[in-house]
């Protein structure tokens, strides 16, 4: 028998099984592995009736690493998991998620759990937070299951992530504090804190970073702290952290992000973060910025940036800030700020 007549028969068999309204999980592979676009299409749309009993032999499928069986294997996956999801669909839904979670720890490749996990965290809730906590432990699914309980809402997913952090590696836990920082849950502030703190740059630096994303404003003092103290990436990392959280401060309560600006413009690293405080000040009223902006119009890094916000001044804002200023100023700074008053033409003040 020639091997296209074998061929054929196959594809009949597979055909023969789908109308006879009887699919089965050996016959749904085959469907996929045929080079005939319509008996795959079939197979796939049989697949989707299957739903969970077709999840480990897509999974097989993808290990045997052919790049048909592994594009057909993930299309298929995906189409069970968009049904799964569907509204009226909970117990589908708690069945692909059990399937794909046994995939995760038990499909034959790496390839294939990592696909089954990063497919759990589209499918799955809270229920699959403990299989994604589990993959994390695997190196091959350690980024896909993170990606995961990064995305899925409510407290079990963070405190999956905390639970991971404190028993990771040093390479793994900066990932895993990211990770927390995306989620923007508040629950997670004190113990990121206490990463923040530690010498370990990679995790201090990460921390920080979760803290800016956070914004939680509970956490400037202790930011500040670091800011003043740390140096290098963390201090750097600190200043970031400090802006971030004055932005957001700011949103709340003007006055009181003044303060924190403040601070990262006396701490800065560099002169992108000194020029972020400074713009961040214009916007809270801060006694002391036009100072500011005159020793910063004396600097060749700050130059720009405090000329562009001292000429969006209005004159008689800027003039009630100079006749301020000029009651205690002396020496060369009085002169910078009578300078400032004769350039822009402001009548009411001292002339010298």
């Amino acid at each position: 028998m020639s091997a296209r007549i074998v061929c054929l028969a196959v594809l009949l068999g597979v055909a023969s099984s789908f109308v006879a309204g009887q699919p089965t999980p050996e016959a749904v592979l085959a469907g996929l592995k045929s080079e005939d676009a319509a008996a795959r299409r079939q197979a796939q749309d049989e697949a989707v009736k299957l739903g969970a009993a077709a999840i480990a032999p897509l999974c097989a499928l993808i290990a045997e690493d052919t790049p048909m069986g592994i594009s057909a294997a993930e299309k298929t996956l995906l189409a069970i998991v968009a049904r799964a999801t569907a509204p009226g669909s909970d117990d589908i839904r708690q069945a692909v998620s059990a399937a794909l979670a046994e995939q995760t720890k038990c499909a034959p490749a790496d390839r294939a759990r990592v696909i089954a996990t990063r497919f759990l965290g589209l499918v799955g809730g809270a229920d699959v937070v403990p299989a994604l906590a589990a993959a994390l432990d695997g190196k091959a699914t350690f980024e896909p299951a993170r990606g995961a309980l990064m995305r899925i809402p409510g407290a079990q997913a963070t405190k999956a992530l905390l639970a991971a952090a404190a028993k990771a590696p040093a390479e793994q836990r900066p990932p895993l504090l990211l990770a927390l920082g995306a989620r923007r849950d508040a629950t997670a502030l004190r113990p990121l804190l206490g990463y923040a703190k530690r010498t370990d740059v990679a995790a201090s630096v990460a921390a920080l970073t979760a803290l800016a994303q956070i914004g939680d404003v509970r956490a400037a003092k202790t930011v500040t702290a670091i800011a003043a103290k740390a140096t290098g990436p963390i201090r750097s990392a600190a200043i970031d952290a400090l802006l971030a959280l004055a932005d957001a401060q700011r949103a709340r309560n003007p006055k009181t992000a003044g303060p924190l600006y403040r601070a990262a413009f006396d701490r800065g690293v560099t002169n992108a973060q000194r020029s972020a405080a400074l713009i961040g000040l214009t916007a809270t009223d801060y006694p002391g910025l036009l100072r500011l902006l005159v020793t910063a119009l004396a600097g060749p890094g700050l130059a720009r940036t405090a000329s562009t916000l001292v000429s969006r001044m209005p004159d008689d804002k800027l003039a009630a800030a100079l006749r301020t200023a000029l009651k205690t100023a002396k020496g060369d700074a009085r002169a910078a700020l009578l300078d400032l008053a004769r350039q822009r033409k402001l009548s009411g003040l001292p002339s010298q």
